[in-house]
């Protein structure tokens, strides 16, 4: 036998080829150099239970479990294929390069399907780190008109939820299920706190007694929607009972806001009621003893000369400023108090000159 492994050396030696594996009966040799007329049913691997390890430094790099997993960096892989990285920045990294027609390529391809009604996820991805950050998944593209850095699609069956892409993110610290630096759009619609199988184009659901939607700009909750209902909008923190509250002007049908209001309504307005309550006192004052109420001629002569009620705004003036509704209802209130006392006093001479 000692015999027998020194020619073997020798003869190694001689023609510049190293044996890798024999299969028992001498039918195939395998080559470091390459092989040639390789049977289908020829392989590398083992013919008893035992795993098929692949080392390089006296170290298991690669293992092949007799159940069929496959573990790199890792000689008990979790699953069918498990990567362990320790020393390598990225676990697994994938490129694709293709530039034979229009056919779509991919650095990483993962397909799954479960029958048996449970979930099924293509790819999950968890990352803990104890540094700066921790991102369970990183997307970047940079190319053609349509670039994508993480792309999803899900198909599902009627009224069974499907993901895309899926992300969730708990702790004590500020933590994300999803973070984008850039701009984000979406073409349908959107399920934000609980999944809804035909929900609105923007569907939120939050816990009882929290704030149901903000959009927050420069630490201030710019619009909050709350979830009993309530709206507040304008850098407001506290929204109110029920309805909406707004801090700021509003334009409705116009982007052109009339200085010194707060709702400009470009177009028609209708509604069963309306109230408008006035700081301005009320035109009571009309029937106080000191009012100085103009006598009939004093009216006759200022209509001649300003063909207007003294008091009551021109046409011209309404044309080119408008009619505050509050503001004339008060004036057209005084000049309805006037004519009463004009009435009482008309009635007083006519009863004067009936007794005579």
């Amino acid at each position: 036998m000692k015999k027998l492994n020194i020619l073997l050396a020798v003869s190694i030696g001689l023609f510049g080829t190293t044996t890798l594996f024999g299969q028992t009966g001498g039918n195939t040799v395998w080559f470091t150099s390459g092989n040639n007329n390789i049977l289908p049913t020829e392989f590398i691997g083992t013919l008893n239970n035992a795993d098929f390890r692949i080392q390089t430094n006296s170290l298991d790099r690669m293992v092949v479990k007799n159940s069929g997993s496959v573990g790199i960096g890792t000689t008990t892989p979790t699953g069918q294929f498990h990567v362990n990285s320790t020393d390598k920045r990225w676990g697994i990294y994938g490129t694709s390069s293709y530039n034979n027609g229009a056919i779509d390529s991919y650095g990483i391809y993962m397909d799954c399907s479960n029958l048996g009604g449970g979930s099924a996820t293509s790819g999950k991805f968890s990352c803990t780190s104890t540094g700066s950050s921790s991102t369970g998944t990183f997307g970047y593209a940079d190319g053609g008109t349509f670039n994508y850095g993480v792309y999803g699609v899900a198909t599902s069956v009627t009224n069974k939820y499907a993901y895309g892409v899926y992300g969730s993110a708990s702790g004590t610290g500020a933590n994300y299920a999803g973070f984008f630096v850039g701009k984000v759009h979406v073409s349908d619609k959107v399920s934000i706190g609980i999944p809804s199988v035909t929900p609105a184009f923007l569907h939120v659901n939050s816990p009882v007694g929290e704030t149901a939607f903000a959009v927050q700009i420069d630490n201030l909750s710019k619009l909050k929607v709350n979830s009993n209902g309530s709206v507040s909008v304008g850098g407001t923190t506290n929204g109110p009972t029920d309805g909406m509250y707004i801090k700021g002007n509003v334009g409705i049908g116009t982007g052109n806001i009339a200085s010194g209001y707060k709702l400009s309504v470009k177009g028609k307005i209708m509604c069963e009621e309306m109230k408008v309550q006035l700081q301005a006192n009320w035109p009571d004052y009309v029937f106080a003893p000191q009012y100085n109420c103009l006598s009939l001629s004093e009216v006759e002569n200022y209509i001649n000369e300003h063909k207007h009620l003294p008091g009551i705004p021109s046409a011209e003036t309404i044309k080119n400023d408008g009619l505050s509704v509050g503001d004339m209802q008060a004036r057209m209130m005084e000049k309805i108090e006037e004519l009463t006392l004009y009435v009482i006093a008309l009635e007083k001479k006519v009863k004067t000159l009936e007794a005579k």
